[in-house]
This record gives C-alpha cells, sequence and structure tokens, in this order.
C-alpha cells in the first residue's frame, strides 16, 4: 500500500530536532495562556467601559473585587479610596447620570500577567457633560481568585495639556 511504502521511504528524525521541536512547544504553552489570560483583563475594560457609557452601573461594575477594592482619582484629586463593591455601585448609579460623562475606548493599552495578578496600563478620553474632553491615563490591578479576574485597584489622572 501507499501508506507502508511511504513508511518504508521515511527517514528517522534527528533526535536533536526532535528535542527542539518538543522544548519549542512546551515554552509556547505559557506564552498561550498569558495571550488568553491578555484578551480577558482586555475584554473586561472594555466590557466595563461600554456597560458605564450605557449607564448599566452594575454591569459596568461586576468586575470590581467584591471585598476589596482601593482608587485613587484625580477626576478631581480624591484621597486614597477603600470601598466595597455594593457601596461602589450604590454611589455610581446616584451620581452618574448627573455627570452624563462618557469614555472613549482603551487607548495603548498594555496588560501584564504575573501569576494570578495582572495589571494595565492604558489610556481613555473622558468628558463630563458638555464639558472639554480630557486625556486620562489609567492603571488597573487585577487579582485572581477561583479562576475569575477581579479589578483591586485603580489609579486615575488627568495627563497635562490635554
Amino acid at each position: 500500500s501507499l501508506q507502508s511504502q511511504t513508511i518504508k521511504n521515511m527517514k528517522p528524525i534527528n533526535p536533536s530536532i526532535f528535542l527542539a521541536v518538543k522544548l519549542a512547544s512546551f515554552f509556547s504553552l505559557p506564552c498561550q495562556a498569558a495571550e488568553k489570560e491578555v484578551k480577558e483583563i482586555s475584554s473586561i475594560i472594555k466590557e466595563s467601559t461600554d456597560k458605564i457609557n450605557k449607564l448599566d452601573v452594575e454591569g459596568g461594575l461586576k468586575h470590581i473585587h467584591p471585598t476589596n477594592y482601593s482608587e485613587y482619582s484625580h477626576i478631581p484629586q480624591k484621597p486614597l479610596l477603600r470601598i466595597d463593591r455594593k457601596s461602589l455601585i450604590d454611589i455610581c448609579k446616584a451620581i452618574f447620570p448627573s455627570l452624563k460623562m462618557k469614555s472613549g475606548p482603551a487607548l495603548d493599552l498594555k496588560v501584564v500577567i504575573k501569576g494570578d495578578m495582572a495589571y494595565a496600563t492604558y489610556q481613555s478620553k473622558k468628558q463630563i457633560g458638555d464639558g472639554p474632553p480630557m486625556m486620562v491615563r489609567h492603571t488597573d490591578i487585577f487579582v485572581r481568585e477561583n479562576k475569575n479576574w477581579s479589578l483591586t485597584h485603580s489609579h486615575r489622572s488627568i495627563l497635562n495639556g490635554e
């Protein structure tokens, strides 16, 4: 048969080539896993922005850590705030409709995964009501618990000259 003829004509593979291929596939696994996690974090950021823009505060903040969240915000500048997710949602539901804030997409998004921790840096254009648009720099820190990513810390600051 053609199959048995093909097998007879095959040369044995060089063991060093075999080893190199096996090692390459082994080392690509962590990269593929990290790529999947980067996509997860990127998706969380996009989904949160989209939902907040539609005033779906609860949906937009669902990835906030339930009990251990803190943030620095320079919109306007505030001291470090530690708050649980439910209280943050209640506050945001009360003030977001009157702010009429719109956020643009994450620009220059970079996500770094370190085990069960990750951080994301990016910029986005924000506009409050009819005010001038401003460019805001974000640093978000995520923790993975029970296979789910939660935002545990956020820092936002307005870029000068924007």
